[in-house]
């Protein structure tokens, strides 16, 4: 029998996790990244990649056809990350904010991509000192992806709510339960998707 995936449409799915690098002592962000990444690699475990900010990596599963799957592959790679981070001495966060940031700028990661980022958006980029945990779909039929995206859009703020963990910036309570939702808005592609209709309108519009 055809594997039919997630949901019975052939869908996969995939995580990416950002997480905060803090120094143990006081816990405010450290710039650490470069030796993080340095020392999974190192180790032979899942990929650490850098992001942004000097104080940020990432981790991301393969592309999993179950959510056994994709549990696996998130606990293979939190367990290389923890590991390479208490090499190099740092302790490691899964949240939208810590209190400390906003406070240190860290930095940003010594890649073109990310330095031309940082050039172009100037503060915007340095004071991006957010993580998400980012749950991708991946749908086989186009139209299908497409006609998806305005039935997904009412269950985003429920998702949100579910999932807020961000009230401190600059060691202050912010009185938002997400506030790095209000960090994050500040780039212009930020915000849920438009209803395109088909995928030939949205092939368009790109």
């Amino acid at each position: 029998m055809e594997d039919e995936g997630v949901g019975g449409v052939g869908a996969t799915l995939g995580v990416e996790e950002e997480f905060h690098l803090l120094d143990p002592v006081d816990g405010g962000l450290a710039p650490g990244a470069v030796d993080v990444v340095s020392e999974a690699a190192a180790a032979g475990g899942p990929d650490v990649e850098p992001e942004l900010l000097q104080s940020t990596v990432e981790t991301a599963t393969p592309v999993c056809r179950s959510l056994d799957e994709v549990r696996a592959s998130v606990v293979a790679a939190r367990r290389s990350l923890l590991a390479a981070a208490a090499e190099v001495g740092l302790r490691v966060a899964a949240c939208g904010t810590v209190p400390d940031s906003g406070r240190r700028l860290p930095g940003i990661f010594p890649k073109r991509r990310y330095e031309e980022l940082a050039e172009e958006y100037q503060q915007v980029a340095r004071e991006q000192m957010v993580c998400a945990c980012q749950v991708q779909v991946g749908v086989p039929d186009r139209e299908l992806a497409v006609a998806l995206l305005p039935r997904v859009q009412p269950w985003l703020p429920v998702l949100l709510a579910l999932s807020v963990s961000s009230p401190y910036f600059d060691r202050r309570d912010t009185g938002y339960g997400s506030y790095r939702t209000q960090v994050w808005s500040r780039w212009p592609t930020a915000g849920p998707a438009s209803s395109y209709g088909s995928a030939a309108a949205y092939d368009s519009a790109v």
